[in-house]
């Protein structure tokens, strides 16, 4: 299974989730609360609007359209860029994040759009704006009512225009009110939920660092296992010739293969520890999400494991330090 990580739209932490249909997935450091939607690209039409700053910025409406495994997919969403900038082709794998709220009517928005083959991403709103946007709005209608309605009955009241004078103060308070409690529809986990998807944030982290390497170490593997065949082909074509004339370069082929091989080793013990690491993580996940609980010692199992793998690193790392200078200045 794939991993991807995509920024937060509302702090920038990077967000990660595997490559499923739909996944709700929390940031740890802001708990904004996102449904991720996924699906691969199969059409993309675009509706300008309107024309800013000449031909520097234009509003469009964008149609995507794709489908995953079990449906099709339409959304529409409204950019201020220039089309040059909305990189999409049919087939590249989208990721639309919609912001979780809590409310009554709980209306959901979509704040993100995400190519996850390009790695390019789209942010339509901040979420700390938008509630901002809602306090401004409660703050104006309550001060200009308020306002307009003591001003018309102070014509037979009076007193009312001393009125006028708290409007401000409570038009502020209400709508710093409304702002918060907007800003917890959308964060308000209960601890339970909120370390459980903390903790779902840290492995789905840790697998698509740990897949990275393993796919990285498999490459190096494959490309050092071909300059052995190289090197021992070489080696046999020295002998053939004349050994006597070749006993030194032989002799340091002989030695760089057997350095090359022993790294061979420690690298495929370390291809062997991040597969199993990798289960063992997706075990601890799967444990956490079925029992809704996190499972009793995990996070320490999983802290002896990293340091397991980290001098198997450094123990490659070193080997290759060793190897190469034998290569290139022994010859």
């Amino acid at each position: 299974m794939s991993y991807y990580h995509v920024p937060c739209p509302n702090c920038y932490r990077s967000l990660y989730f595997p490559e499923k249909e739909q996944i709700q997935i929390m940031c740890p450091q802001c708990r904004c609360l996102y449904l991720v939607e996924n699906f691969s690209l199969t059409d993309l039409s675009k509706n300008i609007l309107h024309k800013k700053n000449s031909s520097l910025t234009q509003e469009g409406n964008f149609v995507i359209k794709g489908r995953n495994n079990t449906k099709k997919i339409e959304r529409v969403f409204s950019l201020f860029l220039h089309p040059k900038y909305i990189q999409f082709e049919i087939g590249d794998s989208i990721a639309i994040l919609t912001l979780i709220s809590k409310t009554v009517n709980n209306v959901n928005k979509k704040v993100s759009i995400v190519n996850l083959t390009r790695e390019n991403n789209y942010r339509l709103f901040k979420p700390d704006h938008l509630s901002l946007f809602k306090g401004l709005k409660v703050f104006v209608f309550l001060f200009l009512s308020t306002w307009i309605l003591t001003t018309l009955l102070s014509r037979f009241y009076p007193r009312l225009q001393l009125a006028q004078i708290g409007i401000i103060p409570v038009a502020i308070a209400i709508g710093i009110k409304v702002q918060k409690r907007d800003l917890n529809s959308h964060t308000n986990l209960d601890l339970t939920n909120a370390r459980l998807m903390s903790f779902s944030q840290t492995i789905y982290q840790q697998i698509h660092e740990l897949t990275t390497k393993r796919d990285t170490l498999l490459s190096e593997l494959i490309s050092e296992q071909t300059t052995i065949d190289r090197l021992t082909n070489l080696q046999q074509r020295m002998r053939d010739l004349d050994e006597q004339q070749y006993l030194h370069r032989i002799e340091t082929i002989r030695r760089a293969r057997e350095l090359m091989q022993s790294r061979q080793a420690v690298g495929n013990n370390l291809l062997n520890d991040y597969n199993k690491t990798i289960e063992m993580l997706s075990i601890e996940l799967e444990t956490a999400q079925i029992t809704e609980e996190l499972p009793e010692g995990a996070q320490f199992k999983i802290y002896q494991r990293l340091e397991q793998l980290e001098q198997l690193e450094a123990q490659k790392e070193e080997l290759k330090l060793t190897i190469d200078p034998l290569l290139f200045f022994s010859w």
